[in-house]
């Protein structure tokens, strides 16, 4: 059956039009026509009838969907306090189609953020909850985490070829196993069985079916005590490796992979997505050094070196703002820099980096408090030059912060290379 298209002037119109079911253009035509419209249109156009809505819910046209939205990629940057939100758009190749809304989403006394966008879904959690958050259709689903668990990071990760989302649940500690929840699916957490013993370090990154994130291996063995000759009792030892762990969402497997030769512990570091790939950045005086995962298999890395505008020193490390961010961001890679508008010292937290350019994208800690403007700084490794991307229109953020009664403390992240997703968090419950 196909689409008509025309202007219904009255209800009797509508009435023939849902009746006879005339179409002047093809269904398979204008399902491609509705893949190329923002998902704002799809969703205002959901009510023109049953056969709009069941084409534009359907969940091969929802995966096609997130195909074409992924050419079109969005740069997000969201300001939160407590359960108030407030997030802007702008179109990542174009730097046009700005857009603002504003959100309310639940709230615990205590906060932990590892945020990520995963295909259109942005997750985060709280010291309890798990929050996975669609900010195209404004849904969002609270899911706890697993009894008794203590110290532990949840992480969000997808199937591509059964079409699920998962949650992976780590514990800081090597003395409890991981437990995965498939979502949809009517289950409770579960223990997932040999799995090493091992525990997570720093937050997970996703990348095209697997998460990433770096943790120590526990490896045990046994001994004899032996006094004079004799033998005394048996005792265990446990020694810990680091490693980078992968976690394969389909097959629900790890496999830990070598660190890269020559890595530092006391830098501060993180693992990107870098052209698809795993990578592990780190800061080492004016440079940026990026070890790339090329071979999985095989172990193999490759090394890049590129040099940062930054200074490599800060002299305001020890104002109070700085310390409180650096102790909320844990892991965040942080540099320093000096703004070129206004000659302030400036603290930049690397967000990502954009799949289409190749650039870093930093945001700048001046926008956690005060108020000051809100941009990102972005750095092009091939092209050496740097380039700062204002939102126009965020005079909202400081109506936000008014109308919130906020004075210092406004979270702000940004998300590279999000896109639009009409994937219905209804869909995504489980029992309690």
């Amino acid at each position: 059956m196909g689409l008509k298209l025309g202007v219904m002037k009255n209800k009797e119109d509508k009435k023939n039009y849902e009746r006879d079911g005339e179409c002047d253009i093809p269904h398979d035509l204008m399902r491609e026509i509705l893949l190329r419209l923002p998902a704002k249109s799809l969703l205002r156009f959901r009510c023109v009838s049953k056969l709009w809505f069941s084409t534009t819910t359907d969940p091969s046209f929802i995966n096609s969907f997130a195909t074409q939205s992924s050419t079109r990629p969005y740069l997000e940057l969201c300001f939160t306090k407590e359960d108030n939100w407030l997030f802007f758009s702008l179109a990542q190749k174009s730097l046009s189609h700005h857009h603002m809304d504003h959100i309310t989403l639940p709230k615990e006394d205590r906060f932990i953020n590892d945020f990520e966008s995963i295909l259109g879904l942005i997750s985060f959690q709280y010291l309890n909850y798990f929050v996975i958050w669609n900010p195209t259709i404004r849904q969002h689903v609270t899911i706890p985490k697993p009894k008794d668990s203590w110290h532990t990071r949840s992480y969000l990760g997808y199937d591509p070829i059964g079409d699920t989302y998962k949650l992976l649940c780590m514990s800081n500690t090597s003395d409890s196993r991981p437990q995965v929840l498939t979502l949809g699916a009517q289950e409770s957490w579960r223990l997932i069985k040999n799995s090493p013993m091992h525990y997570k370090t720093n937050n997970g990154k996703y990348i095209n079916g697997f998460i990433f994130y770096e943790a120590y291996l526990r490896y045990e063995y046994y001994g004899t005590l032996v006094d004079r000759g004799c033998p005394l009792y048996i005792y265990r030892e446990g020694l810990d490796r680091k490693t980078i762990m992968r976690f394969d969402v389909r097959s629900e497997e790890f496999k830990p992979i070598q660190m890269p030769p020559h890595f530092s512990h006391k830098t501060r570091h993180a693992l990107v997505n870098y052209e698809g790939k795993v990578a592990r950045i780190c800061q080492e005086s004016s440079f940026i050094i990026l070890w790339i995962l090329e071979d999985v298999d095989k172990e193999k890395w490759s090394y890049k070196e590129f040099h940062v505008p930054f200074p490599p020193e800060d002299p305001i490390e020890a104002c109070d703002y700085s310390i409180n961010i650096l102790s909320q961001q844990n892991e965040n890679y942080i540099l320093n820099g000096i703004d070129d508008d206004t000659g302030e010292l400036v603290k930049y937290i690397l967000s990502g980096i954009n799949d289409d350019t190749g650039e870093f994208i930093f945001i700048p800690l001046t926008m956690w408090c005060g108020d000051k403007e809100a941009y990102v700084f972005c750095y092009d490794p091939k092209k050496k030059c740097t380039r700062k991307i204002r939102f126009e229109g965020t005079g909202y953020v400081d109506n936000f912060k008014r109308g919130y009664k906020l004075k210092q403390w406004v979270f702000a992240y940004c998300f590279p290379n999000h896109i639009e997703s009409l994937v219905s968090l209804n869909n995504l419950t489980f029992p309690h």
